[in-house]
């Protein structure tokens, strides 16, 4: 049992289990934390996978975590491990770096 911190305020029923505003907070936090740290790599994400922002920044935090699937787009890709293998093999490529630099100019115009 979690001793440190505050105690939770209100419990959301998430799945089979409860999960506190603490630990949302926390979530969230690692969340920004690692799409501050990884931006190519979850572009390379989102470009492999078709996934959205918050979709490939879960899934490399659950693949971090230990856990196979994050949400239903990976799993339907074949597991966060799939998705982070493409991704790593892929940013050595040529013509994938140009396509997203393309997409990134396309999407900072509008």
């Amino acid at each position: 049992m979690r001793q440190c911190g505050p105690k939770p305020v209100q419990t959301l029923l998430h799945g089979a289990h409860t999960v506190s505003r603490t630990d949302r907070y926390a979530s969230n936090r690692a969340l920004h934390k690692i799409e501050g740290k990884y931006p190519r790599l979850l572009r390379l994400m989102q470009w492999a996978a078709l996934l959205n922002d918050s979709e490939s920044s879960a899934c490399l935090r659950d693949y971090v975590d230990g856990n196979e699937y994050s949400s239903e787009a990976v799993h339907h890709y074949g597991g966060a491990t799939k998705v982070v293998q493409r991704a790593v093999a892929l940013r050595t490529n040529a013509f994938v770096r140009e396509e997203i630099r393309n997409l990134k100019r396309s999407y900072g115009s509008n």
